[in-house]
C-alpha cells in the first residue's frame, strides 16, 4: 500500500509480480520442506504486493466507476479459479510442472503490464498537493472493514483448503465430479461480478457485502453439515465463490470511498494486511476439527465464523456521495 501511494503504482505492480513469478516457479522445485516454506513465503509476499496494488489501481483509476473496474479483477480471478482444478489435475503425480507454469504466466504478465500499463497515475499528480496522513485510516468503515475480514479470511481459508478433501474422502465423488465441483467456486464471481459492480456504483457496497456473507454463511453450513450430492455440491460451492468475490471487491470498494485517494493504497493494505490474519488460521484450525468429524469442523470454522463476518460489517456506513465528491476534487485540480 505504502509502495502505491508513495513511490509508483506500477512499479509496485511490476515488483509484485516479478517476486511471486521467481519464487512460485522455485516452489516446485524444493528440496526440502525448509526449501518450501520459505520460497511459498516469499512466494506470498509478491502475491500481497501485487495484490494491494492492482486492487488499488483498480479502485482508484476513475473512482466514480470503482465498483466496476474491480468487478473486472473479480471476473477474471473467477474464470482462473474456475479453470485451475482442470489445469492442474492432469499434473497431480508432476506437480513441478504447475509451478513453472505459474511462474512462466507471471513473467508473461510483467511484460504486459509494463508494456501496456501507463507509467503515469492519476494520484502521483495530485501527491503534490495532498496531505499524506495515516490519521485518514482511522476511519469507521476502515477499522470495521479491517475487523470483519478477519473471520472472513479465516472461514475462506478453511473451505478452500480441504474442500477437495471432503470432496473426494467424505462425498465419494468420482474424478470429473469433483474436479468440476471445486472449480464451481469460479463460476459465480465470474458470472455476477459486473452486474453487481455496476449495482454497486449505483446503489452502495454494503448491501452487497452483507448478501456475500450471508451467502456464505448458508454455504458453509450446508455443505459440511448435510453431505450434499454432486449437484448441490456444485450449487454450494459456487455460492460460497460468489460470497469471496463480491464481499472482498465491495470491501475494497467502502474503504477506499471513506479514505482520501492519497491513502487509497495504504487502505487497501490494511484490508489484505487483516485478512492474511485470519487466512493464517483458519486452514490449520479446520484441519484441526476435522479430527472431531466433517460437520463440527465445517459449522465452527465456515459456517459460525462467516457468522462474525457478517456481523462485523453490520455497523458500517454507506458514503456513495464520496465518490461524486472525490471526482469535483479531480476536475477542480486540473483545471
Amino acid at each position: 500500500g505504502y509502495l502505491f501511494d508513495r513511490v509508483s503504482p506500477k512499479l509496485a505492480i511490476v515488483i509484485g509480480l516479478a517476486i511471486f513469478s521467481l519464487f512460485s516457479a522455485m516452489s516446485g522445485y524444493s528440496a526440502s520442506a525448509l526449501e518450501l516454506v520459505i520460497f511459498r513465503t516469499l512466494d506470498g509476499v509478491g502475491v500481497s504486493i501485487f495484490q494491494v496494488s492492482s486492487a488499488s489501481y483498480l479502485g482508484e483509476a476513475l473512482p466514480i466507476t470503482r465498483g466496476r473496474l474491480l468487478s473486472a479483477s473479480v471476473l477474471l480471478g473467477g474464470l482462473g479459479l474456475f479453470a485451475g482444478p482442470f489445469l492442474v489435475a492432469p499434473f497431480r503425480g508432476h506437480i513441478s510442472l504447475p509451478f513453472t507454469i505459474a511462474g512462466f504466466l507471471g513473467l508473461i504478465g510483467i511484460v504486459l503490464f509494463i508494456i501496456f500499463l501507463p507509467s503515469k497515475f492519476k494520484s502521483e499528480v495530485k501527491l503534490e498537493t495532498h496531505k499524506y496522513s495515516l490519521s485518514a485510516l482511522a476511519h469507521r468503515n476502515v477499522l470495521l472493514g479491517s475487523l470483519s475480514i478477519i473471520p472472513f479470511g479465516f472461514a475462506l481459508f478453511a473451505e478452500v483448503s480441504y474442500v477437495p478433501l471432503y470432496f473426494q474422502n467424505v462425498l465419494n465423488l468420482p474424478s470429473f465430479q469433483d474436479t468440476l465441483a471445486v472449480s464451481a467456486f469460479g463460476i459465480a464471481p465470474f458470472v455476477f461480478a459486473i452486474p453487481i459492480g455496476i449495482l454497486s456504483d449505483k446503489v452502495g457496497r454494503k448491501p452487497f457485502i452483507l448478501l456475500a456473507a450471508a451467502f456464505q454463511i448458508v454455504a458453509g453450513f450446508a455443505l459440511f453439515v448435510f453431505q450434499p450430492p454432486f449437484i448441490l455440491a456444485f450449487i454450494l460451492n459456487a455460492m460460497y465463490g460468489f460470497g469471496w468475490g463480491i464481499y472482498f471487491m465491495n470491501m475494497i470498494a467502502i474503504v477506499q470511498d471513506s479514505v482520501p485517494v492519497t491513502v487509497a493504497g495504504l487502505a487497501a493494505g490494511m484490508i489484505y494486511t487483516t485478512f492474511n490474519i485470519g487466512a493464517a488460521f483458519g486452514g490449520p484450525i479446520m484441519g484441526t476439527l476435522i479430527g472431531i468429524s466433517w460437520p463440527v469442523a465445517g459449522s465452527l470454522s465456515v459456517g459460525i465464523v462467516s457468522v462474525l463476518t457478517f456481523v462485523l460489517a453490520l455497523p458500517m456506513k454507506e458514503r456513495i456521495g464520496k465518490v461524486t465528491e472525490q471526482m469535483k476534487e479531480v476536475e477542480v485540480e486540473e483545471v
